[in-house]
């Protein structure tokens, strides 16, 4: 699993200002496939703040599942989770 940052700001209020418009924008991509290169891209809106993008190849085999999330968490929590001892 990797962790991405789509965008770090300076206060709880930018964070969900910028969190409802990427998930807007979520929502709308779901409503329709995309085509990259020789791929079949079909993005889902996952409740209440996420989205599963699936790539098929032209046989509709999956090659390739991403799964994102838009949270908004305070500067001293690390989005990877507490380290192991």
């Amino acid at each position: 699993m990797a962790w991405r940052i789509h965008r770090a700001v300076g206060s709880q209020n930018e964070c969900i200002q910028h969190q409802t418009g990427l998930l807007a924008r979520w929502r709308d991509e779901a409503q329709r496939k995309a085509r990259l290169g020789e791929l079949t891209l079909s993005p889902q809106f996952t409740e209440p703040d996420g989205r599963i993008t699936t790539a098929h190849d032209a046989s509709g085999k999956v090659v390739n599942t991403v799964m994102e999330r838009a949270f908004c968490l305070p500067d001293t929590v690390d989005p990877r989770g507490p380290k192991g001892k």
